[in-house]
């Protein structure tokens, strides 16, 4: 929010403000109120008012056979053929051409351009070491990271970043059984800290449970600051790495444990990534 707000001038607003401002209006998380954002839409159609929502998880919804999943695909067929609302997915056409079908807009996640200009040295990364960053969970893949460090043996030096959820304090424990060293600060971390973990490690922990196929912050600024992002095979993530990234790892998942994983060299086309500033804001504005 805070660089939409520093970018665009974009400033919060509460229920009566999103149905009658006459700005355009962005709900940064569309799944989050689904109801009310589609109502929304419809409520600000009528005094010609744009409405623009980000949609995040889009993947399960559009491979998904049930019932409950066509019905959602069929609105957002509906709602894509309105000129002045739309969802926007922020996995693009580029890495999910499947989009395409419901949303009328894509662009990338924010989080993958917001820094394209901060300085950053690669050269002065510890080269065996790898951050795991943000909170810590199942969907994050916490579970994996210790069966990975078993076997990947150029990482020795190992931060986790991020409150780490109760039921993964047995997970904490294998990691520590092996990097035992390991700066752990299970807590709120601030902005400062992710970003200084981000410049001092060379590996970045991004293998998540395919529950959470989906676009990550995580992620994006990995590739923006050079890292080389950790992702599980098959999975959204490793399809930004492909195209994005100069180099990742990825990591083959079965039964629920990291058997084989392969270091990888991605395309590195970042300069995609400069012109999303201005397709937002056309996306934004309805050019």
């Amino acid at each position: 929010m805070r660089f939409l707000e520093e970018k665009y001038g974009a400033s919060r607003v509460g229920i009566f403000g999103a149905l009658l401002a006459r700005k355009p209006v962005l709900f940064l998380m569309a799944e989050e109120r689904p109801v009310f954002v589609i109502f929304t839409m419809l409520f600000r159609r009528v005094f010609a008012a744009r409405t623009i929502a980000l949609l995040f998880r889009l993947r399960p919804l559009l491979n998904s056979s049930g019932a409950v999943a066509h019905v959602k695909r069929l609105v957002l067929k509906l709602l894509k053929k309105s000129n002045s609302f739309g969802f926007v997915s922020i996995v693009p056409s580029d890495i999910y051409p499947a989009v395409s079908e419901v949303c009328r807009y894509n662009m990338f996640d924010f989080q993958f351009w917001d820094c394209m200009n901060d300085d950053c040295d690669s050269l002065l990364r510890d080269s065996s070491g790898m951050a795991v960053l943000g909170r810590q969970d199942a969907d994050k893949g916490f579970p994996y990271v210790s069966n990975f460090l078993l076997s990947f043996k150029a990482i020795s030096r190992l931060a986790i970043m991020g409150r780490i959820s109760s039921d993964c304090k047995s997970n904490l424990s294998d990691i520590l059984g092996v990097i035992p060293d390991a700066d752990v600060r299970n807590r709120f971390v601030s902005d400062t800290e992710v970003l200084d973990a981000y410049m001092a490690y060379k590996y970045v922990w991004c293998c998540y449970s395919p529950s959470y196929d989906q676009s990550s912050g995580i992620l994006g600024r990995a590739i923006q600051f050079g890292n080389v992002p950790v992702v599980r095979s098959g999975s959204i993530s490793e399809s930004y790495c492909r195209i994005l990234a100069d180099e990742y790892v990825s990591v083959e998942i079965e039964n629920g444990k990291p058997l084989v994983f392969e270091v990888c060299m991605g395309l590195g086309e970042r300069a995609v990534l400069q012109s999303q500033s201005e397709s937002f804001l056309r996306i934004l504005l309805g050019q």
